[in-house]
């Protein structure tokens, strides 16, 4: 194993561990989000789109689709165009999932921060983050990896306003803060000031 295979395993563990955990609380997973963020973004997707975008096999897709559609939050249907296809769809309790997620993480500023400390970079220069997103897609495709799905960016158009929050998502954006500022205490106190 060289260097770059290395740092990249590494680096990989960690940021799936950060938003494991970030993302416990919605009672979610990092996989499962991006499933259904992919399946959001394409409306009724079949599972051959959802292999495609997301770089999966036909058995990753077909296991994750049933244990998405055993909690509740997709249906899985013969698709009205092609009876030998399967689609999948969301439900009300996905929907209210990734809205929920897309407020308290999103909206909040809570994953541009995260990001920005992940990538110890400050957000004011984004040529940083474009070289790393550039860097990986190397690494990605050198390694035949074509997944090609974008989930919804990091960065707010229109932040929310914590006032907005209340009942769980205060809940949720507090135990989010609170995981965020003690995953990333070994930083330098003014960097964290400044992102």
């Amino acid at each position: 194993m060289n260097l770059v295979q290395f740092q990249v395993k590494r680096a990989h563990w960690r940021l799936w561990d950060f938003e494991a955990k970030l993302l416990a609380p919605f009672g979610t997973t990092p996989a499962r989000l991006d499933m259904l963020q992919c399946i959001a973004v394409h409306g009724a997707p079949t599972q051959s789109l959802l292999m495609w975008k997301l770089g999966l096999t036909a058995a990753t897709v077909s296991k994750m689709l049933k244990l998405l559609d055993a909690h509740g939050l997709v249906l899985r249907d013969v698709d009205p165009a092609d009876f030998r296809r399967r689609i999948a769809r969301l439900t009300e309790k996905a929907r209210a999932l990734l809205a929920s997620v897309r407020r308290v993480i999103l909206r909040s500023g809570i994953a541009a921060k995260a990001q920005a400390r992940c990538l110890v970079d400050i957000p004011l220069d984004p040529r940083r983050v474009t070289q790393l997103i550039e860097g990986t897609r190397r690494v990605q495709w050198a390694l035949n990896d074509r997944a090609v799905f974008i989930p919804e960016p990091a960065s707010p158009s229109n932040p929310d306003l914590v006032r907005s929050f209340a009942g769980d998502e205060l809940s949720l954006f507090r135990q989010a803060i609170q995981y965020c500022q003690s995953r990333f205490n070994h930083l330098p106190f003014m960097y964290i000031l400044e992102t």
